[in-house]
């Protein structure tokens, strides 16, 4: 047996390995049968490209070169595409201006917001298009006149960006302003609700937001808002709101200590607890827009991602308070992000193992799973991937 100085040994896994299978995955989103996805490729100098498969089918580039659907706003990013009706939209890395793109046609992508006094001065992410087709809305970030005398950084709002049939750029109209930072404005099915997450300074979206709702009027004018949940009278992590089919917010907090999901119904004060979990998770710190552990399937029920000693699993939760959580079976997954209901009992995903690259999948609630866009292949033996161990510590008075 050949002995070498710690250190020096010869390893397979190099430093270009590394960079060059770095492909990081965002999404997915569905619309019909196709699957959505986006990656980070370090190949091609960090553009992030829009990839779209049929589920029995590969995946092709929908965003080509120079093209690259990656936002700024709050410097970490994320939520820089979603996918409407008849258009697909994203925020363009370069001048990061929303743009929209047609399905199916051989077209450049076409801005739909004003150009900006200074390159990147307004940025935007983490939108949704009005059921009505009509708007957009979105986070803006503004980081005009930044050094002026009263402005010392970027301003975050929810705007509403108008959707000219004729592809006349329109002005945003302001929804929301004020808070240091604002995230996921969401629509609810019927169009009629807004709801967005809101926060200050010092303060982190893990300590203390507040979850906000509003309705709409006609040429998206918001009703008086209301706080939903939250807020400095009742600090709490409050992230991954969005409404269901028939009209009710659900959303991850933590007032136990614990992320787990409630629900709030427009008209009503009370708020109902689904899961009372002590020792796990439903979700997890926002670092980016778009993080969301919860999707609703056609018939009602939720598939939730439950995180547990630093291991996440899936199961499926009815939208009864104190229903158990039936467990998916998903052997050699630990870790998974991007849920979205992808079929009557069926979602989609990205998951992850100890030993393998992050890949796009399609899960059943039996736990049947389709690999969309298998793993990139290092062409290096599991072998060399050492299994991490979850590992607990005291802090504070838990443990």
């Amino acid at each position: 047996m050949n002995e070498y100085p710690f250190g020096s040994w010869p390893s397979p896994i190099s430093a270009a390995l590394v960079a060059a299978g770095g492909v990081g995955i965002g999404g997915p989103a569905v619309r019909g049968s196709e699957i959505w996805w986006s990656e980070l490729r370090p190949t091609e100098g960090g553009r992030s490209v829009l990839v779209c498969a049929e589920a029995d089918g590969p995946g092709t580039d929908r965003l080509e070169a120079p093209w690259s659907a990656r936002t700024r706003v709050h410097e970490y990013g994320g939520g820089a595409w979603w996918l409407g009706t008849d258009h697909f939209y994203f925020a363009e890395w370069s001048d990061q201006r929303l743009y929209r793109k047609p399905y199916g046609v051989e077209a450049a992508p076409v801005a739909l917001t004003p150009e900006p006094a200074i390159n990147a001065g307004w940025r935007y992410a983490d939108g949704q298009e009005h059921p009505d087709g009509d708007w957009l809305v979105c986070v803006r970030e503004d980081h005009h006149d930044i050094n002026d005398d009263h402005k010392t950084e970027a301003s975050n709002e929810v705007v509403a960006v108008p959707l000219n049939a004729d592809g006349e750029i329109g002005e945003p109209v302001v929804l929301v302003s004020g808070p240091d930072f604002v995230a996921a404005p969401r629509f609810s099915a019927d169009g009629r609700w807004l709801s967005w997450v809101q926060w200050d300074h010092p303060n982190m979206p893990w300590e203390t937001t507040t979850l906000c709702a509003a309705p709409v009027f006609a040429n998206m004018r918001l009703g008086n808002s209301q706080v939903v949940a939250g807020g400095a009278d009742n600090p709490e992590s409050i992230h991954g709101a969005d409404w269901t089919a028939d009209g009710q917010l659900i959303f991850s907090g933590d007032q136990n200590g614990y992320w787990n999901l409630y629900r709030w119904n427009p008209g009503g004060a009370q708020i109902e607890t689904l899961t009372e979990l002590t020792d796990a998770e439903i979700g997890g710190p926002p670092w980016v827009f778009g993080v969301r552990r919860w999707t609703e399937l056609v018939d009602g029920r939720l598939v939730v991602a439950v995180t547990k000693d630093a291991v996440d699993s899936l199961h499926v939760l009815d939208q009864v308070p104190g229903s158990p959580l039936a467990p998916i079976d998903l052997p050699g997954v630990s870790a998974v992000a991007g849920l979205t209901t992808a079929g009557p009992d069926q979602v989609a995903l990205v998951t992850a193992g100890p030993s393998s690259l992050a890949t796009v999948a399609q899960v059943s609630t039996s736990g049947a799973v389709v690999e969309i866009r298998p793993p990139d292949d290092t062409g290096v033996d599991s072998g060399w991937f050492s299994t991490a161990q979850p590992l607990r510590y005291r802090s504070g008075d838990r443990q």
